[in-house]
């Protein structure tokens, strides 16, 4: 029996030996096509390591610029509220001076303090336009922020 199973085994290996080697010669062929896609996908990930990074670079960049305007928003807004003080303080003190030398001259203090009221009002709204500018400003921050976070969670 010993006899027997010796030459069937040498019979099937002898059969199999054919498709084996054909089978390792495909596994040969399918690993270097499998190192080619690796070499490949490495490629890519530089590249998109290489993207982010720029992207990152763009971001800061505008994230600087949206600092340097709001600073420099912050700084006019910051004057044109001084001048305005300095003209408020102004009219003010003309006033004061005027209904101490002209009491008989009310109506007109009145009217001048509309106009003083009116030229307030459009002022309020060159500065609610300015604040509005800076929300805008905030926002487009607040976008920034966001697109670096998804930025940095897709990396």
């Amino acid at each position: 029996m010993n006899w027997f199973s010796k030459t069937i085994e040498q019979s099937v290996k002898a059969a199999l030996l054919p498709e084996l080697q054909e089978m390792s010669g495909k596994l040969n062929r399918l690993e270097g096509k499998l190192g080619s896609v690796e070499q490949r996908v490495d490629r890519l990930a530089n590249t998109f390591q290489e993207f982010r990074t720029e992207v990152i670079r763009r971001f800061e960049r505008v994230d600087q610029r949206i600092d340097g305007l709001q600073a420099e928003v912050t700084q006019r807004f910051d004057q044109v509220t001084q001048r305005f003080e300095r003209v408020d303080q102004r009219i003010d003190g003309l006033q004061h001076e005027m209904n101490r030398r002209f009491e008989g001259m009310n109506q007109r203090v009145d009217t001048l303090h509309g106009d003083m009221h009116h030229r307030f009002d459009a002022f309020n709204q060159r500065l609610d336009n300015a604040l509005s500018q800076i929300v805008s400003v905030q926002a487009l921050e607040e976008r920034v922020k966001r697109l670096e976070a998804r930025v940095g969670s897709s990396g």
